[in-house]
């Protein structure tokens, strides 16, 4: 009996055919195994296709929409109400790519091929945390003397209680004005806001103005006050220049980096007899101008210290040191003032103070050599602080959400100071509020006026905006640490800290810019789920914060969103939607407008980079690996992830390779929804590349 099975065999093909067996190719070539590739992606397509149909089935509700569970997925709504054009199979492509986690459609801007990815669909889930309750440290403001108390001149006083309308000293003014009048060098560590400035210029002024012979504006500088940014440098002559009104003798000036080195050398010949300067623009006239003279000096004051040190300021420091004991024919008197106190800050200290008095209005731990101890912030009194958990995804809309429903409304009459990690950042989103948020208040509203200032700025617009802000009731000031330290703006009710600061004291000076001289003020502190780690590191430092929910902060949008929507607009009906619809107007923005994208595009690169500087002790909480850089993109109103950002973080670039004829094609690795985009991928497939000998070329004859 014949066998019912034939074989064939036809140069390098093995094809088997008989009763219940299947065509089995071993044909060996790279068309084939492209082939078999092919069918086996089709296939697996199939049954992925297959799931995602039965879970959207099954939940309606994504449990992983961070926090947002009940919701229906504003994809789902969007694909209902938003037609598509073609045959099924591309509407059968949408649904599979949403099961993957980004959405549902795409763009016809120009920008082919992006497609647009849900808010609330596979986030982190947000973790339940509570912040310790700590033993807050809190110091007294105000003392129960006032200045007439005090051994001033008597128009001194006036100035006081008439124009600063000042009739209380602070705490702070209370200790270190009968110090410094005794002429003894001084370490003043008080909180933010309770009056430093004063506490050393009442006496500085109350002693040039009893010295005799009087002194004139030729004499040069009495004193020298060093601070560390251009805008406390306003702020501080401002303070001097309405103390030495009664004492039309003394000359107050400023000497600051921005400004015109020929204007500053004109007014040091005409005379300054109290110099407030920055330190790198003051050590630039110590060599350069010789029309300087610093052999009257009798008073050195260093602001800020524990700035000073942060910006590098100390080898600044010690050459201004240096030319004063060098020059000066007498003694001198130095007063250093700081909010914390740290290495930097002893090391400043030493250089520049001999036998101070410590003036300290809160306990200091002692530091032992076993062991270095935390330091303890203090806080104002009246400060509340906040934190809230949102996803990447989420994050912008939060920010605009909390704007406009803290400083648009009627009852309202304060502004907001909101920081960031980078001037880029600052800049980005500055336009994108401008111009969108103005138009999204209600139509009761006061009007929303958005400021921006950061380090890059030219000094004009910089003084500018400072004025500007600081006379404005319903101003948003977007900024760098810049404004952190020292500033006293009117007017701020909330500290809003859009990126955690790099270190733990910046934290303190920022939210010191509320709260001010025992007046209340208010603080919120955005963390990512990946980032809340961070919470423990302030309990640490005797800092407590309260959390507030983002679903709480979101719920503004309701309103704004389905008023704004127009006819033929599909109108927001609950948050999720309402947030959506905020988001896409942005982005609409971003896409739109080639500036806003550009703009867009180096904010995003440049918090990457800012984020991979975080110090030692920090990293193990703010790991760049726990970014995830699609997510990332939605907080500057981006579609995808910019390129090019993997050198300047630390992190290797792949290169793209052409494909060789012949060679079998590169398996591309799937990124997960939640991995970081930061994660090295080794290909397994690739053996290792055979080194290909160059044959030396042998020079002839000349």
């Amino acid at each position: 009996m014949m066998d019912s099975s034939i074989t064939l065999n036809l140069s390098g093909t093995n094809i088997q055919v008989g009763e219940g067996s299947h065509i089995k190719s071993k044909i060996t070539g790279n068309r084939v195994r492209r082939i078999k590739g092919r069918r086996k992606l089709k296939s697996k397509q199939k049954k992925e296709f297959a799931e995602s149909k039965t879970e959207e089935k099954v939940d309606a509700g994504d449990t992983r929409d961070g926090g947002m569970a009940g919701y229906e997925s504003a994809d789902t709504r969007q694909a209902v109400a938003t037609p598509q054009t073609g045959d099924g199979h591309s509407r059968k492509r949408k649904q599979k790519g949403d099961n993957v986690g980004n959405t549902t459609k795409k763009t016809k801007s120009g920008h082919g091929g992006q497609v647009v990815s849900s808010l609330f669909r596979y986030n982190p889930d947000i973790p339940k945390v509570v912040s310790s309750k700590v033993t807050e440290l809190k110091e007294d403001v105000f003392s129960s003397d006032s200045f007439s108390h005090l051994s001033l001149h008597p128009f001194m006083v006036n100035a006081l209680e008439e124009r600063l309308q000042l009739t209380q000293m602070t705490a702070v003014q209370q200790r270190a004005i009968p110090t410094i009048l005794q002429g003894q060098d001084a370490l003043i560590k008080s909180q933010t806001g309770s009056g430093k400035t004063l506490a050393f210029a009442v006496p500085i002024v109350q002693k040039l103005q009893a010295l005799e012979p009087p002194i004139t504006r030729a004499d040069g500088p009495y004193a020298i006050v060093v601070v560390p940014t251009r805008e406390l440098a306003q702020q501080c002559l401002q303070v001097f220049t309405e103390l030495v009104k009664p004492f039309i003798r003394i000359v107050p000036g400023l000497v600051i980096g921005g400004e015109k080195r020929k204007a500053e050398k004109s007014s040091i010949r005409k005379g300054i007899n109290i110099m407030v300067c920055t330190p790198g623009r003051l050590v630039d006239h110590l060599e350069n101008t010789a029309s300087l003279r610093v052999d009257r000096v009798e008073f050195l004051v260093l602001d800020e210290a524990d700035r000073l040190c942060d910006l590098g300021y100390e080898k600044h420091i010690a050459q201004i040191v240096t030319a004063l004991n060098t020059r000066s024919n007498h003694g001198r008197q130095t007063i250093l003032l700081s909010a914390t106190l740290s290495d930097g800050v002893e090391r400043m200290a030493g250089m520049s103070l001999g036998d101070p008095k410590h003036i300290f209005l809160s306990e200091t731990p002692t530091r032992t050599s076993q062991e270095t101890l935390p330091t303890r912030f203090t806080v104002p009194q009246n400060l509340q602080q906040y934190f809230v958990i949102t996803p990447s995804k989420l994050k912008l809309v939060t920010l605009a959400a909390f704007i406009l429903g803290k400083v648009t409304t009627v009852t309202s009459l304060s502004a907001m100071v909101i920081f960031m990690a980078t001037q880029d950042a600052v800049e980005f989103h500055h336009q994108l509020f401008t111009r969108t948020l103005c138009e999204v208040q209600g139509k009761d509203a006061d009007s929303l006026s958005m400021f921006r200032l950061h380090g890059d700025m030219e000094q004009k617009d910089r003084t500018e905006v400072y004025q500007a802000f600081s006379k404005s009731d319903h101003g948003v000031l977007l900024c760098t640490d810049v404004a952190a330290r020292g500033l006293h703006l009117a007017h701020v009710q909330w500290i809003v800290q859009y990126t955690i600061p790099t270190q733990e004291a910046d934290y303190i000076h920022r939210v010191g810019r509320t709260a001010r001289a025992g007046a209340k003020g208010e603080s919120l502190l955005f963390v990512v789920p990946s980032e809340v780690g961070y919470l423990q590191v302030l309990n640490k430092h005797n800092v407590s914060l309260k959390e507030l929910k983002m679903n709480k902060v979101l719920g503004i949008l309701m309103k704004l969103m389905t008023d704004l929507a127009s006819d033929e607009e599909m109108r927001p009906r609950d948050l999720v939607e309402s947030a959506t619809h905020l988001q896409m107007r942005f982005e609409n923005l971003v896409q739109g407008q080639e500036e806003m994208l550009s703009l867009a595009r180096r904010g995003f690169k440049s918090f990457i980079r800012a984020y991979a500087t975080y110090p030692h002790h920090l990293k193990a909480i703010l790991k760049i690996q726990d970014l995830h850089l699609g997510h990332v993109a939605k907080m500057f109103g981006l579609r995808e992830a910019p390129a090019g950002i993997g050198d300047r973080a630390g992190h290797n670039v792949v290169k793209k390779h052409k494909q060789r004829p012949g060679a079998p094609r590169r398996r591309k690795h799937e990124v997960s929804e939640f991995g970081s985009g930061f994660t090295k991928t080794k290909n397994k497939n690739l053996g290792p590349r055979k080194k290909k000998n160059k044959k030396k070329k042998t020079k002839g004859p000349k």
